[in-house]
C-alpha cells in the first residue's frame, strides 16, 4: 500500500480496499472438476504448460492461506474473544 491509498485522516481508499479483496478472493479460487471435487493443483499447470517448481508459492502467501483457511467441518471452531 501507498500512502496516496490513504485519505487524509488515514483511512485505506475504497478502491484499494476493494482490490485487496478481489485479491484473496483469487487466491482462495478453487477449479471445480465436472464430476466432482476439486483440480489439483498439478493438472492445472499441466493444462496451463507450466512447470510448478519453476514458480514456488511465496512463503508470506503460504502462511496467509494457512492463517485465512476455514476449520473443517469436523473441526472445532471455537470463537476466541479478547
Amino acid at each position: 500500500m501507498l500512502p496516496t491509498d490513504l485519505d487524509l485522516q488515514g483511512h485505506m481508499d475504497n478502491g484499494v480496499h476493494l482490490s485487496l479483496m478481489d485479491l484473496g478472493r483469487i487466491i482462495k479460487a478453487r477449479f471445480l472438476k465436472k464430476s466432482g471435487g476439486l483440480v489439483p493443483i498439478p493438472e492445472l499447470a499441466e493444462l496451463f504448460g507450466m512447470d510448478p517448481l519453476n514458480h514456488p508459492l511465496p512463503a508470506w502467501l503460504a502462511e496467509w492461506s494457512s492463517n485465512a483457511a476455514l476449520p473443517s467441518r469436523r473441526d472445532p471452531a471455537p470463537s476466541v474473544w479478547e
